[in-house]
């Protein structure tokens, strides 16, 4: 959930600050506040209005000790102490720099969205000096939370800690996703992961077999020969003159594909329902198999969708526990439950397999060309033409500047078409990103009795999956939360239709 969030100046009040209130088009109010003696407390209230002004002055960052309630009222609630603030993120909302995240140890987050760039930093200087945690080694500092993605990559040690193989690519991907502003908060940023394999077919899977992996070196759209040259074509014929050519006019990851992938499970069904007249899709456009979906990918030339972690780590997101009427597809199937591939009987079989694949030496070897296409070098530029690669120019940072669009009809325009386009991460690095380091070629650097921390990925997918199998009851209802683990190294993630977010945390 991200909230947008309107600041004014206090004359009056012991704090002397701002005042920050924020409207949501849900009628919730939410703001950042301390008490009249200024103790620090991170406040989200629920009022009847859309705006309510006066919330109280922004905290001063004064340290207390001083209970954090969370209740609900009315919708949300929420008090938290500013002890209880472990990360705080600048954001991006709309392709603009005005956004901010911040984590609780309570492993749930918020995001604000902010009149400008201005006000987010005021704000981050006013909350505890937490930077974006202590699992990345960066220091713990303001400036920190206003870094740029690409400083937070550069400065960060987990690209060695992966080569290293300390960490696992899911864990890397989050890492990567996180620092360019992906955020479980807001659906046109939701966090983007690879199809990792091609055969959806077979009775049995080897994993073994190269064949049934797929080219990470190309994005999604080049994996077919005759759907590249396709794409190629439009690029080089491109004759819209207001407009800077570009591959493909969908993007990889969108508010609608994320909610394509989540229809079955709460809150998604309800936010799918209020984007679209409080009715489902089409059967036909509904993800009912993953067979099709992939076969999708590869031959219509209006779908390039990647992943979501979910696919992964969450396997009720294939389940229609909910029972849901999702109608008819035109060969007279019933959309229920997600067909799985053959090789998966259920779907916990479909997300284990999955994710071994993730870990497999296959992908280790080759993930860092998909993260060359998705965050580095060839996410712009002449790299991302040669590799097929350039998206629609409003999902770009930097290409479109709100502010500057005075006329209002115009500038709500210009946010319909960034929502509706999609949004490219932020760009971490503009030079090749550095391979993992071989299994075998560690094994002989560091032997496993050298470093006890050393953990095989074998060994982390058996934790993981103890947890991840480990569904809490009550997951049908509404509003009723399902909690997970998506590995022993990655921390809890809460999906609940009363909660302020559902996003795995980074490391603390």
């Amino acid at each position: 959930m991200c909230v947008t969030v309107s600041v004014e100046e206090q004359s009056g009040g012991e704090c002397g600050a701002a005042s920050v209130a924020a409207s949501f088009d849900t009628g919730l109010s939410w703001g950042l506040l301390t008490t009249r003696a200024c103790l620090p407390i991170l406040t989200v209230c629920c009022f009847s209005s859309n705006l309510r002004k006066g919330c109280g002055p922004v905290a001063t960052g004064n340290e207390g000790s001083i209970e954090g309630v969370l209740a609900y009222s009315e919708g949300l609630h929420g008090k938290w102490m500013f002890s209880e603030i472990r990360a705080v993120f600048s954001r991006r909302f709309l392709l603009q720099n005005t956004a901010m995240e911040v984590f609780m140890a309570n492993r749930t987050s918020v995001m604000f969205n902010f009149p400008d760039q201005a006000t987010v930093k005021r704000v981050v200087y006013s909350l505890p000096r937490v930077g974006v945690g202590t699992s990345y080694g960066l220091p713990q500092a303001r400036r920190i939370s206003l870094a740029t993605p690409r400083q937070l990559f550069k400065s960060s040690n987990m690209t060695q800690r992966w080569q290293r193989r300390e960490i696992s690519n899911f864990e890397y991907l989050m890492f990567l996703n996180t620092i360019a502003g992906r955020t479980y908060n807001d659906l046109n940023q939701y966090p983007v992961f690879p199809w990792v394999l091609t055969n959806y077919e077979s009775e049995e899977l080897d994993l073994t077999l190269p064949g049934n992996f797929r080219d990470l070196s190309k994005p999604i759209g080049a994996l077919n020969p005759k759907r590249a040259v396709f794409y190629a074509e439009r690029y080089e014929t491109w004759e819209e003159e207001q407009v800077p050519p570009c591959h493909y006019n969908s993007h990889y990851s969108t508010a609608t594909s994320t909610l394509y992938w989540l229809i079955r499970i709460e809150p998604f069904t309800t936010f799918f329902l209020n984007a679209n007249g409080n009715k489902f899709d089409h059967p036909d456009r509904t993800f009912s198999s993953i067979t099709r979906s992939w076969r999708n990918c590869q031959r219509d030339t209006s779908d390039v969708k990647e992943l979501i972690p979910e696919f992964y780590y969450l396997p009720e997101m294939f389940v229609n526990s909910n029972g849901y009427h999702l109608g008819e597809r035109q060969d007279g199937v019933a959309v229920c439950d997600v067909e799985l591939p053959p090789w998966a009987k259920k779907p916990e079989d479909f997300v284990r397999i999955s994710r071994m694949a993730l870990e497999s030496e296959f992908v280790s070897c080759q993930l860092h060309q998909w993260i060359d296409l998705i965050f580095g070098y060839k996410q712009r530029g002449p790299e991302a033409v040669r590799a097929l690669n350039v998206f629609h120019y409003v999902t770009y940072e930097g290409s479109v500047n709100l502010d500057s669009i005075a006329d209002p009809l115009l500038r709500e325009a210009m946010e319909a078409q960034i929502q509706g386009f999609g949004q490219t991460p932020s760009q971490l690095l503009i030079e090749p990103h550095p391979p993992r380091s071989s299994a075998m070629h560690l094994v002989s650097v560091y032997p496993i009795d050298h470093d006890p921390r050393e953990t095989s990925v074998a060994a982390r997918l058996d934790q993981g999956r103890a947890l991840v199998s480990n569904q809490l009851p009550g997951s049908r209802c509404r509003a009723s939360s399902l909690i997970l683990s998506s590995s022993p190294y990655q921390p809890v993630l809460k999906l609940s239709s009363a909660s302020s977010s559902s996003d795995p945390q980074p490391p603390h």
